[in-house]
């Protein structure tokens, strides 16, 4: 293929491509996510278990305080880590289409320069014939 068709079919497998890899990061942390959603349920349970066992019926309760208040910020830091990977995924995706639409500046670019090119090997023929002969 040759000129805008080549270009076109270019862009669109360069889209593609893009969408695929977006689609697989997707699919690859809501995996992740339900994954770890099971088994953070079984951790859950398994730390509640902990905490609670052998403790005496008559222990003071603020011992509940500490624990709540450790969970709140055991929450909370989840939160800020789970918001931070997602901001580093857009980035990432951002990264790969800023990478891409530069890919296909640089295609552009490179079009433009080799039909500059041929134009001016154009006109140097033109130039170099003699005066009043007239190309065919």
């Amino acid at each position: 293929m040759r000129g805008d068709g080549k270009s076109a079919v270019q862009t669109r497998l360069k889209q593609a491509k893009i969408d695929v890899g977006i689609c697989h990061e997707t699919l690859a942390s809501l995996t992740a996510r339900a994954h770890g959603e099971r088994a953070g349920a079984a951790g859950e349970r398994a730390q509640r278990d902990a905490l609670f066992e052998g403790r005496a019926a008559d222990a003071p309760q603020i011992a509940l305080g500490k624990s709540a208040d450790q969970r709140t910020r055991l929450a909370t830091a989840g939160e800020r880590l789970e918001g931070a990977s997602e901001r580093i995924k857009e980035s990432r995706r951002v990264a790969r289409e800023t990478e891409m639409v530069g890919a296909d500046i640089m295609l552009d670019l490179r079009q433009q320069r080799e039909t500059l090119l041929h134009a001016r090997d154009g006109v140097g023929e033109v130039r170099a014939l003699p005066p009043g002969r007239m190309i065919r």
